[in-house]
């Protein structure tokens, strides 16, 4: 979940309602996860602040280079390819 207000009071309000809503519907939150007053922060490969979003410099999981196939010792032979 992603708050973000223009005053400290409208943040507080919202965090006060979704808090009341996860214990409502009894959800659990890792809290390992929470950042608080960050400026700052890294979400789905961009970098998001003030100022706007940028990407983040390919540091995400999904911009990696994908590894390439090990086949190992022999290859596996199909009656199309044989």
């Amino acid at each position: 979940m992603l708050v973000v207000s223009t005053t400290d009071d409208e943040h507080e309000q919202q965090l006060r309602i979704l808090f009341q809503r996860f214990s409502e519907y009894d959800v659990l939150l890792n809290s390992a996860k929470y950042v608080s007053d960050a400026t700052e922060l890294n979400l789905l490969g961009y970098t998001v602040s003030a100022e706007g979003a940028s990407a983040d410099g390919g540091e995400s999981r999904g911009n990696k280079p994908f590894p390439t196939p090990c086949l190992g010792q022999r290859r596996q032979t199909f009656p199309w390819n044989a």
